[in-house]
């Protein structure tokens, strides 16, 4: 397998449309080729989306779930990467029957059906 390369872009508020506009594409291009010319064929690159779960109220869902055994973590966004380690561990305290070290009350899983 050859070197490869991942270039990301944006975020699209497009209900389950998995569709990238064109010029999305082209922007994605353009900024790879002015950074780094020549890594790779950006014609034959292959392009992917995927979604990313948000809450209509914008905080994430951690927390305990509607069942004994389930607890949820979902639901950040644009953000995921960038909070999935604390929200571990959160959820983690959780788990273990800890007092989590950061209020989850905006987060609480049940806030939607209140």
């Amino acid at each position: 397998m050859g070197n490869r390369l991942r270039a990301t872009g944006f975020v699209e508020l497009a209900d389950f449309n998995r569709d990238i506009p064109e010029a999305r594409l082209d922007t994605i291009r353009k900024s790879v080729n002015s950074r780094f010319p020549g890594c790779a064929d950006l014609e034959a690159a292959e392009t992917w989306t995927g979604f990313r779960p948000m809450t209509p109220d914008g905080p994430a869902i951690i927390g305990r779930g509607p069942r004994d055994n389930l607890f949820l973590n979902t639901g950040h966004g644009t953000f995921g990467w960038t909070l999935s380690a604390g929200s571990a561990d959160l959820i983690a305290q959780v788990i273990d029957g800890e007092a989590p070290s950061v209020c989850l009350d905006a987060f609480r899983p049940g806030r939607f059906s209140e």
